[in-house]
């Protein structure tokens, strides 16, 4: 597409696929860390509130989604499988 348009008036070739998975991805992904990092310095000032969402994937694994959620907005912590998790109650005596 930008060729054809380049051939209208000024060569244009936009930007590359190894450009948007390289240098581009890593300058975003800086970005990114750097607003989440603070964001999270802001944590022990106002608190937070812990959130989870659990769901059922395809492979009908159980999955539960940890958010953590505070004046300046909700962000994803990660995602834990708890197909495999099992637990033991100890009865009294």
């Amino acid at each position: 597409m930008f060729l054809a348009f380049s051939n209208i008036g000024e060569k244009y070739s936009g930007i590359t696929y190894n450009d948007l998975r390289g240098k581009y991805l890593k300058k975003e992904h800086l970005y990114v860390q750097h607003k989440v990092e603070n964001v999270k310095a802001l944590w022990p000032k106002y608190g937070v509130t812990i959130l989870s969402d659990g769901w059922v994937d395809t492979s009908k694994r159980a999955l539960v989604n940890i958010l953590v959620s505070c004046c300046y907005g909700t962000m994803y912590l990660k995602t834990t499988d708890c197909s495999v998790v099992t637990t033991t109650v100890d009865g009294p005596g």
